[in-house]
């Protein structure tokens, strides 16, 4: 079946699922739950070796219902509910994060690795079955952020994202004196590709290119 192919799925990643299912079918009231479980390196995360994400899913007709809420002891927590309808085809999720490692998000996407802290209130919209109409919005912060070639104590804004394409508002972003303030886009279609016009007051920039800290106090575009 396509629950038992996505479950192999699972099982050849970092990922582990385990699930419980009990209830009738006439008239439909099923209950799901269970959890998944994410190895995790140890060095990278305060010897924590694997993530335990349990969940809830409540069944009926023609509401489901999906809930999952972990505290990872000193590496934050998160609270995820949504519901969808099945006459309608429409639904929405709420997400609230509370100082998630990025160490965390980045082992999960598989991305590069950064160091900090991320906090967001999102709301997610989808008001067809087609992933395209998709609508989110919310606030979101970092603290402690370090990167490659960037790093901030603080930063934060709103982000809606529809249509492919993310547009971020407000973003503060604070390194001791230095400030930066603006706007961004990110075409998620378009191999990420990025776009911010940023206010930049006192910043210190450690660019890798040129191997030197840049000191601006100017408006910047950068793509």
């Amino acid at each position: 079946t396509y629950a038992e192919h996505v479950l192999s799925e699972f099982s050849n990643k970092p990922w582990q699922a385990q699930a419980a299912i009990e209830g009738a079918l006439a008239p439909l009231d099923v209950a799901v739950s269970g959890q998944l479980q994410l190895d995790m390196p140890a060095a990278a995360n305060g010897g924590l070796t694997a993530l335990t994400v349990p969940y809830q899913v409540h069944i009926t007709d023609p509401v489901i219902t999906l809930e999952t809420a972990s505290d990872i002891l000193e590496l934050g927590s998160w609270h995820f509910r949504g519901d969808y309808n099945t006459d309608r085809q429409a639904g929405q999720l709420h997400i609230d994060l509370d100082q998630i490692p990025l160490a965390l998000v980045s082992q999960a996407l598989g991305t590069e690795a950064f160091e900090g802290t991320l906090s967001a209130k999102l709301r997610a919209d989808f008001p067809s079955p087609n992933p395209a109409d998709l609508d989110l919005n919310g606030a979101w912060s970092l603290h402690n952020l370090n990167a490659a070639s960037f790093a901030a104590e603080l930063a934060r804004g709103q982000i809606q994202m529809r249509g492919g394409q993310a547009v971020l508002e407000n973003i503060f972003i604070q390194q001791g004196q230095g400030l930066l303030t603006g706007r961004g886009t990110i075409n998620l279609d378009d191999g990420r590709r990025a776009a911010f016009q940023l206010r930049a007051a006192d910043w210190t920039y450690p660019a890798d290119i040129s191997r030197v800290a840049i000191t601006a106090d100017a408006d910047l575009t950068v793509d």
